[in-house]
């Protein structure tokens, strides 16, 4: 089973192995889209599909494993706080994975989805955002 939330744990600093960074993507900013997959899967992919042009994207490179992430990030403020932050990202028998995609423009309309094996996640949408200075209102659309 393919393992990806798009807003991960819901820290603000430290993205998981398995979320869209950043979670709210905005006007004109590449993306990179991260999900662990079983181990043993050799290949993982991504398609994205921007305003129904469909692409697949082979997850070219792994993220640093949990252990060392963890371990960096107790470094960082040396407090309890980080180790917290960092508790949960180890995922036994998983691989994670990520693919850098975008940039991509407020009009488009987009949608992933992860593929490794025979197993695929649902698919995610997202619009990326765009600020507008004096209009008056700010609206964010909740992160799929």
């Amino acid at each position: 089973m393919i393992r990806h939330t798009p807003a991960g744990r819901g820290h603000a600093y430290r993205p998981s192995l398995d979320q869209r960074v950043p979670t709210i993507v905005r006007d004109g900013e590449p993306v990179e889209i991260r999900a662990l997959v079983p181990d043993g899967v050799t290949e993982a992919w991504l398609e994205v599909d921007v305003d129904g042009q469909v692409t697949r994207v082979r997850a070219a490179r792994p993220l640093p494993d949990a252990a060392t992430s963890a371990a960096a990030g107790a470094d960082d403020d040396g407090g309890h706080l980080a180790a917290a932050a960092a508790a949960g990202e180890h995922a036994p028998g998983m691989t994670p994975g990520a693919v850098p995609v975008g940039p991509f423009d407020h009009t488009s309309e987009i949608a992933y989805r992860w593929l490794a094996g025979d197993d695929a996640t649902d698919w995610f949408r997202f619009r990326p955002a765009r600020w507008t200075t004096g209009a008056g209102v700010v609206d964010v659309a909740a992160p799929a």
